[in-house]
This record gives structure tokens, sequence and C-alpha cells, in this order.
């Protein structure tokens, strides 16, 4: 991910951290940003923007994959 893409998906994690009540430190967007670098932007950005939709719940970075490529089960 580039750092622009970065900034971008930066905004939505806070969006959705909003949303959720949730609080995003540095450290916390650092390690979001960290575990989803190899999934391209557009993707990640539709995962949070489905997370906000559709979940009760902050989402961990696993779920936002799920999200993407549905449960383990699903892909059996």
């Amino acid at each position: 991910m580039t750092r622009e893409e970065a900034g971008r998906v930066s905004i939505e994690l806070a969006k959705t951290a909003e949303v959720f009540g949730e609080a995003l430190s540095d450290v916390k967007l650092a390690l979001y940003l960290e575990a989803l670098d190899d999934l391209p932007e557009r993707a990640v950005l539709w995962a949070l923007a489905e997370a906000r939709r559709t979940l009760s719940w902050w989402p961990k970075p696993g779920q936002i994959r799920q999200l993407l490529t549905g449960s383990p089960q699903d892909r059996a």
C-alpha cells in the first residue's frame, strides 16, 4: 500500500472507529495498516464501508479480511 493509499485507508478506519465508538490510537492505526498492507486499497475501503453497514462491533483485521474472502467455512 502506498503512502497515499494508507492515508485514505486511515480516514476510513477513523470513520469506522467513530461509528463503533472505538478509540483509534496511533499505535492501533499503525497495526491495522500493517495487517492490511497486502490487500488492495479499493478492497480495504469496500470492506470498511461494509463493516459500518453490516457489523455491530469494531472489526479486527481478520474480520475485515473475512468480509472480502468469506469465512474459512465459506471457502471449504
